[in-house]
């Protein structure tokens, strides 16, 4: 088996942040170590211990696991361990998510925040592993080749993967006995409208209810407060601005749904590790 990837980010990196290595491990711990991306990780053999902050549990094949940028792990007494690692920057990757919002399973995959020591883990099916090995694959086929247009064909790959992801999480759900698809409508909304001067109550009263009941509803849904949801919203388009026009941050700001660029800027250094403008300088 090949050694599993030594981190290195490829050099098309800052031009579209995505990225599929895979690898192997037998016998020799991978270090602690922790990422300033998001990472899909797909085990396709063997065994291992994932260590994930204070917490170790067992991998196997078919697990999945999606990785939040900064969360720590490591890999103990793997066995035969083939495992394919999809890296990618979901704030810089084009945008689709006006339309996966509808999806109840796209938030609870890709927008809750998650603790340090936990992460979000599905058990895929020997077809169901086969098929996203395949989308794999041609990511990493159109990134290696780099011809002409092979972004685009990257990223068409990389969104078939996040839908049939998310419609295995949805399949992989109990039902809760409350309808998904009215908190999934709510999403969607602020999706479409996160500029906009939102509160609490009338987010409630779309939702038809209380705004204690609302409160708990969408936490379990995304992981997150919706005034915390709303402003990862803003901070993502404000990243997009920054990158691809040439307001400053300031109108940024505004433009987003912040009436205060200093509190943009707070928020925007909190979830992106970055100040507004040494953003801009990296990636213009």
């Amino acid at each position: 088996m090949s050694k599993a990837s030594s981190l290195r980010l490829p050099c098309h990196w800052e031009e579209f942040p995505l990225s599929v290595e895979i690898g192997g491990l037998d016998g020799k711990n991978f270090p602690r170590h922790s990422h300033s991306f998001d990472e899909l990780v797909i085990v396709h053999e063997g065994a291992a211990e994932h260590s994930l902050g204070d917490n170790i549990f067992q991998l196997g094949k078919g697990d999945v696991l999606l990785l939040r940028r900064g969360q720590s792990h490591a890999y103990l007494a793997p066995r035969n361990f083939l495992l394919t690692n999809i890296r990618f920057d979901s704030a810089r990757l084009p945008e689709h998510r006006s339309r996966l919002a509808v999806m109840p399973g796209y938030h609870a995959l890709f927008t809750r925040d998650c603790p340090r020591n936990d992460c979000v883990r599905l058990q895929l099916t020997p077809p169901e592993l086969a098929r996203l090995g395949e989308l794999a694959r041609h990511i990493q086929q159109e990134l290696a080749a780099m011809e002409s247009g092979y972004a685009s064909m990257a990223e068409a790959y990389f969104l078939e993967l996040i839908v049939y992801l998310i419609r295995l999480y949805q399949k992989s759900q109990k039902s809760d006995g409350r309808p998904r698809s009215d908190m999934a409508e709510i999403l969607s909304y602020l999706h479409q409208n996160f500029a906009e001067a939102l509160t609490l109550d009338c987010l409630a009263t779309r939702a038809h209810m209380s705004t204690n009941t609302f409160l708990r509803a969408f936490r379990r849904e995304t992981g997150n407060s919706p005034i915390a949801h709303l402003a990862r919203l803003r901070v993502m388009e404000g990243g997009r601005l920054l990158r691809h026009t040439e307001l400053n941050i300031t109108e940024i700001a505004h433009a987003v749904g912040f009436s205060d660029s200093n509190y943009f800027a707070k928020c925007f250094r909190k979830l992106v590790e970055l100040s507004p403008r040494e953003y801009r300088k990296i990636y213009r």
